[in-house]
């Protein structure tokens, strides 16, 4: 049975589903929900809905994670200087590296730190992964994005990773985190505060292989938007709109579906992040983390490989 014979109930908003039933319960066609979308920075009701729904949780590498190298260098000293003041987007980012490093395992690896891995596994093409675990094998991309906003692919970076040597020795895993703190480029606060705030505002975690990437990148299903040079004020990107990056969360097998590729092909894991988990010794409240990885990621390497001329 196809995609288009399972889900063939329209709701009134037009998403299709397989029941009437479901159509009929649609989350987006009630407004008593809508009403609680606007009342709160992200789509928190959804979210509840899955950790209602499951109970397992995600075991870290590390409960309580720190990172005394960016401590050493003042990144957590807020002062009046201005690097302090304009670079809350870099906090940010940092702290969903270091939820990556704990949930994952591996190491922070940042172009600032120079460290002989990060030299070593860009090849001196430029690319320097947010986390790396030798042990495993593994490097991670780590990309927040807020809720209902829509999430950039840049064709730099994808490109970089889909022609470097990086994938013949890595898997390689993007993850993104929802999250409702708008402005972040204008966040005023302390570091401090704005790592309370994301622990209380995370709302979602999606960890994809690079075979996934690489499909909402070439966007051959049309189901993303491209931005190339001839466009004024935008980088050279695939946009992925908000309510695709969401359905890996609420429908991981059926958006595996929409975008043509195999679920068979893939291993599905719906997890609540770890109760009690710390970030720099501030609590990080639960929310969903799915992740996603090929059934056979060297032999899925292998393959690409083969596809692609170097």
């Amino acid at each position: 049975m196809n995609n288009s014979t399972r889900f063939k109930y329209k709701c009134p908003k037009g998403h299709l589903h397989q029941s009437q039933k479901k159509a009929d319960d649609c989350y987006y066609c009630k407004p008593e929900w809508r009403q609680q979308f606007q009342n709160k920075p992200g789509n928190s009701l959804h979210f509840k809905k899955i950790i209602d729904q499951h109970t397992k949780e995600l075991i870290p590498v590390v409960p309580n994670i720190r990172d005394t190298w960016f401590v050493q260098q003042g990144l957590f000293i807020d002062d009046e200087q201005d690097y302090h003041l304009k670079n809350a987007h870099i906090k940010m980012g940092l702290f969903y590296e270091l939820m990556v490093s704990a949930f994952c395992g591996g190491e922070v690896i940042d172009s600032i730190k120079e460290f002989d891995i990060g030299r070593k596994i860009s090849n001196g093409e430029g690319i320097i992964p947010d986390v790396v675990s030798k042990e495993n094998k593994q490097v991670f991309e780590s990309k927040a994005c807020l809720q209902g906003h829509h999430m950039l692919l840049s064709d730099d970076q994808t490109t970089k990773y889909r022609e470097g040597l990086l994938l013949k020795e890595y898997e390689t895993y993007y993850c993104f985190w929802r999250h409702g703190i708008k402005k972040i480029h204008s966040y005023r606060g302390s570091t401090e505060s704005l790592f309370k705030n994301l622990g209380q505002w995370t709302f979602a975690g999606i960890i994809l292989p690079f075979s996934i990437i690489l499909n909402l990148w070439e966007n051959k299903h049309g189901l993303c938007r491209q931005y190339k040079k001839t466009e004024k004020n935008w980088l050279v990107c695939t946009s992925v709109r908000s309510i695709l990056l969401n359905n890996f969360i609420f429908d991981p097998v059926y958006m595996i579906s929409r975008i043509g590729l195999d679920p068979l092909e893939y291993q599905f894991e719906i997890l609540l992040s770890p109760k009690g988990f710390m970030i720099e010794n501030i609590d990080v409240v639960q929310f969903p983390v799915i992740i996603i990885k090929d059934r056979d990621p060297r032999g899925w390497i292998q393959w690409f490989l083969n596809r692609v001329p170097f």
